[in-house]
Order: structure tokens, then sequence, then C-alpha cells
């Protein structure tokens, strides 16, 4: 069930796999920032936490 693409089917099967590659890499790279945000935020309520008890 796979479209005709005649003469262009390198073109156009590289330019899907560069768009899937490019869309996963967004979400590895949210992903990756997520994480290290939420690190960020436990160390900075660490501090806030320890600042208060003191």
């Amino acid at each position: 069930m796979l479209p005709e693409f005649d003469k262009n089917a390198a073109f156009i099967w590289a330019s899907y796999a560069l768009g899937a590659i490019m869309i996963g890499g967004a979400i590895l790279t949210v992903m990756m920032k997520a994480r290290l945000a939420k690190a960020e935020l436990a160390r900075t309520q660490a501090r806030a936490e320890e600042a208060r008890q003191k």
C-alpha cells in the first residue's frame, strides 16, 4: 500500500527520515531539559529547606 514515488523516491524518503530524526531530536532535547530542570528544582528546594531550618 505504499504510494508510487517514481524518480523522486530517494528525496521523499530522505525527507521523511530527516523529519523523523528532527522530531525525535526535539523530543529528546525536551526530555533532557525537563530532567535537568527537575534536578535543579530539587536542589533549590533542598537549599531553601536547609536555610529555613537554620
